[in-house]
């Protein structure tokens, strides 16, 4: 068995004390400090690995993250949470170094893994789609579309299930993931052998909203007008997420 990312984050009952080192800093850590001030024409992704790396040689902030369920705290060094969106620094600062995320821990083990190796080790579509309602929440587009690039072909494979698209529409407002799963789901219920779709939804615990009713709706209009049915039913490119600041 793999060992899990959460592992490398040791879980402590209560934060830590924080000390203050004396020791003075190395002529080559003072530099780094100093030059981590991004200038105005850096570009934002260079600005933010200069802003991150000074941090690496500063003194070590961990942060207490609690999640559903969960009455331990896991530690994660500050760095990490910040150099995947501005809106974590934002809420430690506010919350005193405790950060308490509105997702359950198979949904964090996702994001952490995603953090420490820029991968997406997860295949379970409700676990994915937790995760990237946790992207959305937090503003991290890069950590959604490595989610979306995993769950759409779980979709297409094994069919979608209802447990995800529940999460999907318990948050408010349309979103990549809630279009995703009514436009798979619209292909798979129109397939000829498929039985009635309305039996499929009153039988499986489909969300029983307007909201996900009219997507199914709009979702089987748009298949019907294609002058071609598409193989696979969704395009991954389709469900993306564009980082608002490089399209500003």
């Amino acid at each position: 068995m793999s060992e899990s990312p959460l592992s490398t984050l040791s879980r402590s009952p209560s934060p830590p004390l924080r000390m203050r080192s004396t020791r003075a800093a190395t002529p080559s850590e003072a530099t780094l400090r100093r030059d981590t001030t991004p200038m105005a024409d850096e570009p934002r992704s260079e600005a933010k690995l200069r802003r991150v790396t000074g941090q690496l040689f500063a003194e070590p902030t961990p942060v207490n993250v609690f999640v559903q369920g969960e009455m331990i705290a896991y530690p994660v060094p500050k760095v990490f949470l910040v150099s995947a969106s501005d809106k974590f620094e934002a809420a430690i600062e506010e919350g005193g170094s405790i950060l308490n995320l509105d997702v359950r821990s198979d949904a964090f083990e996702v994001f952490i893994g995603w953090l420490l190796q820029r991968n997406i080790f997860e295949t379970r579509q409700s676990r994915l789609a937790e995760a990237w309602c946790l992207g959305q929440t937090w503003d991290i587009p890069d950590f959604q579309n490595a989610v979306m690039s995993v769950l759409v072909p779980r979709a297409q494979a094994a069919k979608v299930k209802a447990k995800p698209v529940r999460k999907a529409y318990a948050d408010p407002g349309p979103s990549p993931l809630k279009a995703m799963f009514a436009m798979q789901l619209a292909f798979d219920w129109t397939e000829p052998a498929h039985e009635a779709w309305t039996t499929t939804f009153e039988r499986d615990g489909y969300p029983n909203s307007v909201e996900f009713f009219g997507d199914i709706i709009t979702a089987m209009q748009t298949l019907a007008q294609l002058p071609l049915r598409p193989e696979w039913g969704i395009d991954l490119a389709n469900y993306l997420v564009e980082d608002a600041m490089d399209t500003a």
